[in-house]
């Protein structure tokens, strides 16, 4: 099934964790399974707590945006799923059309 980004739905910072998933500085980090990333490296990253990162990965886990990555010991780590991509696309261009049509 195909999810829709809700507004109402969804945080700044959910978003802001979605998007901090992947590293802009690692091509692979958080796209697979074995290149996931952890909530601390999230919270590290945006400088949202570790706390409101979890409360975001858990409401993206649950709409299939975010998946669990290979647990590295006893961390958990996640990894942004194909709808989750398509989802930051749809996002970016809904915004870039609100400024045009601003």
């Amino acid at each position: 099934h195909k999810v829709r980004w809700n507004k109402l739905r969804y945080t700044k910072n959910d978003m802001k964790v979605l998007t901090n998933i992947m590293d802009k500085d690692d091509e692979l980090k958080g796209k697979s399974k074995n290149k996931a990333t952890s909530i601390k490296e999230i919270s590290e990253k945006t400088d949202i707590s570790y706390g409101a990162v979890r409360n975001s990965i858990n409401k993206l886990l649950k709409d299939g945006l975010v998946d669990y990555g290979i647990s590295d010991g006893r961390t958990k780590t996640y990894h942004i799923t194909l709808e989750g991509l398509t989802e930051l696309v749809e996002i970016r261009k809904s915004i870039t059309e609100e400024l045009i049509d601003e």
